[in-house]
């Protein structure tokens, strides 16, 4: 219980301001999700712009429930879902033979570390909460070596699997983290491990035959070349000092080679040793980054669980070391000063991520505020034609000399000052009035000959523009000729007929 306090603690002393943050970026496109499911369950299941991640569907419906329209609720269940996230990580240190002091620390630094920061303050970063939870369960409720099937544990990893499946698209190495388990942590042999893992594979094979069955997919996201790969060197590089985590400009460096050459030497250190417990710790490291080696940039939320993986590596390695040095009590002073010194080397800049992410909270204040302007006039039933006038960036200027590490500023050309989806930022505004926004996608489901509300988005708010009789196709039209983004929704009451 009391390494639990601490944890909690030290998430709550170091990120409670996001507590006064507004939610930002692609949260509201997933609110705007939560917002349909709790009127159409089938939407509970369905992808939001071509990615499958339903368990933070249903979580924001709970908050939708809760919280209506208040960002401190968002931000509070987020920060919930983290402490609970680092006191799973410090049950997995003690699964894995760490003890509870050297567990609990491990948990602290990597709730405390800038490679975290941003899936505990942002609310789109719930994602990788959930997809770490999920894994972190599945490592606790797998057997050890003296300990053999059951049907709790059975049924606990098969839940814990599948929130992984609902989480994430990454969660498709899960097979891999399976094998590590059976061979380091149940104690195996590599073949019988294999056969363990074969379910999982299998699963991962339907998973990615429906993905592509039903048109979901990422392609746009990935670059076809070997230049992403230097993003294993770099991230290890950043976890161990070497070098700062950029998230589009990195490349193989002599600091990356170095710091992969570590992470060779952790590896053999832990094969010389029969440290067997240290394979789902690299599995932690290694294989999330997987799937993304590809996609050609590295945010922060990318690295999250891997830093978690890095930190057990090092913990195991150090703590079956102590047992062998000539003066224990001075190794373990060192190991506890450096330790400290990391933890508050992490909480320093923790605080100035923070500072970039209060800049961000307020830009996008800024555009709810012009927006609570409007809506209380916008008809309902009728097609609301949406062109941004002006070309602000707000996140180009906040993220151009950040505060804290370097960010990946996620601009959406389309939609006001570049922040927020318009249809999800007039769902957010208008859901306290009882009313929720429809997306138009497509004009062909509108009468060529029904006229449009237009307005125009310039710094600082929105104003009417003249609509004349074209009708809403021939609007949409003339100002998209005009090189004018456009966006087309309508208000309508909750409670109409879908």
């Amino acid at each position: 219980m009391g390494a639990i306090l601490v944890i909690f603690a030290v998430v709550g002393a170091v990120y409670h301001p996001a507590l006064h943050f507004e939610i930002m970026g692609d949260a509201y496109q997933l609110v705007y999700h939560a917002h349909l499911a709790s009127h159409q369950p089938a939407v509970l299941f369905a992808d939001v712009d071509g990615l499958l991640r339903p368990s933070a569907t249903w979580s924001l419906v709970v908050d939708r429930f809760l919280w209506g329209a208040s960002p401190t609720g968002y931000h509070l269940t987020n920060l919930l879902l983290f402490g609970f996230a680092a006191v799973l990580a410090a049950v997995v240190g003690r699964r894995l033979g760490l003890g509870r002091t050297a567990s609990t620390v491990v948990a602290v630094l990597w709730a405390a570390s800038p490679f975290t920061d941003e899936i505990a303050t942002l609310v789109a970063g719930r994602i990788q909460i959930l997809l770490a939870i999920s894994w972190l369960v599945l490592i606790v409720a797998w057997p050890g070596r003296q300990e053999s099937w059951n049907r709790v544990n059975t049924t606990a990893v098969v839940l814990a699997a599948a929130a992984s499946m609902a989480s994430k698209e990454t969660w498709i190495v899960t097979p891999g983290l399976v094998f590590l388990l059976e061979v380091g942590l149940h104690r195996r042999g590599p073949a019988r491990a294999l056969r363990t893992a074969i379910p999982f594979f299998i699963a991962v094979g339907l998973y990615l035959t429906a993905y592509l069955a039903i048109g979901l997919g990422t392609s746009g996201y990935f670059r076809w070349s070997l230049a992403p790969l230097a993003k294993i060197p770099h991230e290890l590089a950043a976890f161990m000092q070497f070098e700062e985590l950029l998230p589009l400009a990195f490349t193989v460096t002599w600091r990356g080679g170095l710091a992969l050459a570590v992470v060779v030497g952790l590896a053999v250190v832990c094969w010389r040793r029969r440290l067997w417990s240290g394979l789902p710790a690299f599995g932690l490291l290694l294989l999330p980054t997987v799937p993304t080696l590809l996609v050609p940039y590295l945010p922060q939320r990318f690295t999250a669980i891997p830093h978690l993986g890095f930190l057990l590596v090092i913990a195991i390695v150090l703590s079956n070391l102590s047992d062998e040095v000539s003066q224990p009590r001075l190794y373990r002073a060192v190991v506890a000063a450096v330790a400290l010194l990391v933890f508050l080397a992490g909480v320093r800049t923790v605080r100035a991520d923070l500072v970039d992410s209060r800049g961000i909270s307020e830009a996008h204040g800024r555009l709810l505020r012009e927006t609570e302007a409007l809506v209380p006039q916008l008809p309902d039933e009728v097609p609301i034609v949406s062109v941004r006038l002006e070309r602000e960036q707000p996140l180009l200027e906040i993220l151009r000399e950040p505060a804290g590490l370097v960010k990946l500023p996620y601009t959406r050309n389309n939609d006001p000052y570049g922040l927020i989806d318009t249809r999800a930022l007039f769902d957010w505004v208008a859901a306290d009035r009882g009313l929720r926004v429809r997306a138009i996608p497509d004009l062909r489901s509108i009468d060529t000959d029904v006229e449009a509300v237009v307005i125009g988005h310039q710094n600082g708010g929105f104003d009417y523009l003249p609509a004349g009789t074209q009708g809403a196709s021939e609007t949409v039209r003339h100002w998209s000729e005009r090189g004018h983004p456009v966006r087309i929704f309508r208000v309508e009451p909750c409670d109409s007929s879908d």
